[in-house]
């Protein structure tokens, strides 16, 4: 029931990151390890498993497509194999010792998650961030401000080693965390705050979301769009450097 109610309640949410399936894998761990000396059915049944997530992997058109697009083929495709091989050879060896077949199963399953390790720095997902920051980086005068507008990516505050206020937004984040009242005050700005400051003299760049975009690029002064990737936007409230 642990790791049912986990697995299926972040399965149909349509909101959802990967680290929301951590609490799960205790639980799994726990049904593993039970299932060691539960007999051959289940190194088989586990082992039926490995292929049908390397089938699924391997021969769905939209994920063979982008696999391919995205160079990831040379990584995947000899992992899956390993999976595979190490999975069914677990199953043989499991009538014999255990320990050997864990040990089949362990080393298929850790060559499978190396190569995801491997290939997610090619994955659009994990390039936004740095694309944006680098933006930043490269538009940013002496003194300007950074700020999340309506929203925030903390992959950005992790590249550009510091954190940013964010504008008529909360999401996730917590204010009354943050017990120092002029932390609080810096970190969480009211609409009007930005506006303000963005019809100031000051030079602001912006994080914004794209369904966000008309309103600030039809404000006064309007915005400049700097960069975009995914689902946001850098954006600047002053004329591009020469």
């Amino acid at each position: 029931m642990w790791f049912l109610t986990v697995f299926a309640f972040f399965s149909i949410s349509k909101s959802k990151l990967p680290p929301y399936l951590f609490p799960a894998i205790p639980a799994a761990a726990a049904l593993a390890a039970r299932g060691i000396d539960g007999g051959r059915r289940l190194w088989i049944f586990q082992a039926v498993l490995a292929t049908a997530l390397a089938a699924a992997l391997l021969f769905h058109p939209v994920t063979r497509a982008e696999m391919m697009r995205l160079d990831l083929a040379a990584i995947a495709a000899p992992a899956l194999a390993l999976l595979l091989v190490l999975s069914w050879a677990a199953v043989l060896l499991a009538g014999n010792s255990s320990a050997l077949a864990l040990g089949a199963l362990a080393s298929g399953w850790a060559i499978f998650f190396g190569a995801v390790i491997l290939g997610w720095p090619k994955l659009p997902q994990a390039q936004f961030n740095g694309e944006l920051a680098a933006a930043v980086r490269r538009a940013s005068p002496p003194g300007a401000a950074l700020v999340g507008y309506k929203t925030y990516l903390n992959g950005i505050s992790w590249e550009l080693k510091t954190p940013f206020p964010v504008a008529d937004y909360r999401g996730e984040l917590e204010p009354d965390f943050e017990t120092r009242p002029e932390a609080r005050d810096a970190l969480f700005w009211s609409k009007e705050r930005f506006w303000q400051t963005w019809k100031s003299d000051r030079p602001v760049i912006a994080l914004v979301r794209m369904r966000d975009l008309v309103e600030v690029m039809t404000a006064a002064p309007p915005a400049r769009v700097v960069r975009w990737a995914g689902k946001h936007a850098i954006v600047a409230n002053f004329p591009e450097q020469q």
